[in-house]
């Protein structure tokens, strides 16, 4: 994974963990893009996407004490996004029913690829590749090949385009966020927001040896 220089994102983590609404706002405006992308790339389908992204950011923003790696911070926004969509039964061997005929003929990667390379490349903070954790050879190979199928298809009078989002929908994403989020950490879940990451497996024997302490406790009594 790359690993960009000036990458504001562990700091905005940090500052996020510690109640900090701003700076969980602006990791939204960051990554909002891509993970929009990988729903429509699921579904293409206009309707639904915006419900869905707020959804998910609101899981995402419950979820914060996993990321072990504040550096990639966007690449568990992207599992985050591709988890809820497995569970929610957006799988991905489903093929969507709406869309251009040729995007439904693609795989999901090369759906991915393709709306990756134009609604987010220019825009993103991290390369398109990045998101979808694949080398930038196998990213170029991807949208090379569903562009490929699309020039063909718009030679035969179908080759029609999925519809972009408008430019108001980060903003809209951030406002309803801030209205969920409380200005500051409160009670035990602004506690575990504070505390720092730790590895899964450190985190379940710390979990067992709570527990054992417990048992010990309530049968001594």
């Amino acid at each position: 994974m790359l690993t960009l220089p000036d990458n504001p994102d562990p700091i905005l983590l940090r500052s996020t963990r510690r109640g900090d609404r701003e700076a969980w706002l602006a990791l939204v405006g960051r990554h909002a893009p891509a993970a929009r992308t990988a729903i429509e790339a699921r579904l293409l389908d206009e309707e639904g996407i915006d419900e869905i992204l707020a959804q998910i950011f609101e899981r995402m923003h419950g979820q914060l004490f996993l990321v072990s790696e504040p550096n990639w911070f966007h690449l568990f926004c992207l599992r985050t996004t591709q988890a809820w969509l497995d569970q929610n039964g957006h799988r991905a061997e489903r093929l969507p029913d709406k869309g251009p005929t040729w995007m439904r003929q693609l795989s999901l990667s090369q759906r991915e690829a393709w709306l990756m390379h134009h609604r987010v490349e220019e825009h993103a903070p991290f390369p398109a590749c990045e998101y979808l954790g694949v080398r930038p050879e196998a990213y170029e190979a991807r949208w090379q090949s569903a562009e490929k199928l699309r020039l063909e298809a718009e030679k035969k009078g179908f080759g029609g385009l999925p519809t972009a989002p408008d430019d108001d929908f980060v903003t809209r994403l951030q406002q309803r966020l801030a209205t969920k989020l409380p200005p500051t950490p409160q009670g035990v879940q602004g506690w575990l927001q504070r505390l720092p990451p730790m590895p899964t497996g450190l985190a379940f024997l710390l979990v067992l040896a709570l527990s054992a302490l417990l048992a010990a406790f309530l049968f001594q009594r």
